[in-house]
Formats: structure tokens, sequence, C-alpha cells
């Protein structure tokens, strides 16, 4: 089974470097916001960090195939003062 992963910033759309960790194993994307994995079919948790963006998390099941999976991060806001 091959999947792409594709992470962009929820807001104006851009892809982002991020860390795609799935079932304990790490994963980056490069600059265009892209990875590529291998894996067998069955079950798996995904999560998605990006330095400034929330976490992204899910749990998905693949047959064999090929999949795609856009994840939009959404920056986290601070209150300046």
């Amino acid at each position: 089974m091959r999947l792409k992963i594709k992470v962009i910033d929820a807001i104006d759309k851009e892809p982002l470097r991020a860390e795609v960790h799935i079932n304990g194993r790490t994963y980056l994307t490069g600059p265009s916001g892209v990875v590529f994995i291998s894996l067998r079919p069955g079950s798996y948790r995904i999560t998605v960090k990006a330095p400034g963006y929330e976490e992204y998390s899910t749990f998905r099941v693949f047959e064999e195939g090929t999949y795609e999976i856009t994840v939009p991060l959404m920056p986290k806001f601070r209150l300046l003062r």
C-alpha cells in the first residue's frame, strides 16, 4: 500500500514541513509538504506535528492500493500584550 500525505497551512494553504508519526515511526515532509510512505494494509494511527501549529491526529484503515491524505494544520494563536 502506498500513502501520500500532504501537509498544508489551514489558512493560506501553503505547504508545511512537518513530522508525520505512524504507529511509532516518524517521517518528515519535504519543502513541498509531501511525504510518500509504503505500508502494509491495516489500521494506523497518524499524527502530524509542525512547530507553531496545532497537532492533527486520525485513525485510518487501509487496504491494498494508493491513498492520498491532505492534512490542513491550524496555526496556534497567542494573545499579544
